[in-house]
């Protein structure tokens, strides 16, 4: 990731701990241009969501659709690991011989 500290980063710094905040932040570039790029990306999470949190990648993909070429921020997708509700089955079987066919 990025190691560059300034005073935004101090103040986002102070922002995650005041509000008990967690960084995912991914390992690799988020913004990229022909000089290279930077982690300026983030996922913020707090509470019980941290735990429900799976793999995450970038799209290096992806159409940057800015004009310049290799410029631009790729789109962090973040997978949340939460389980389906299970289907419930009726038993209940319809009784045929009693319906109302006619109407």
């Amino acid at each position: 990731g990025d190691h560059t500290l300034n005073e935004r980063g101090k103040l986002m710094a102070k922002f995650l701990e005041e509000e008990e905040l967690s960084v995912c932040s991914p390992f690799d570039l988020t913004f990229v241009c022909e000089g290279g790029g930077s982690v300026i990306d983030l996922v913020l999470a707090e509470g019980p969501i941290l735990s429900k949190l799976g793999p995450q990648w970038i799209d290096k993909e992806v159409e940057l659709f800015t004009g310049a070429p290799i410029r631009g921020h790729l789109p962090i997708i973040q997978r949340i690991l939460v389980k389906s509700p299970e289907k419930q089955v009726s038993t209940k079987v319809p009784n045929w011989k009693a319906a109302n066919w006619e109407g």
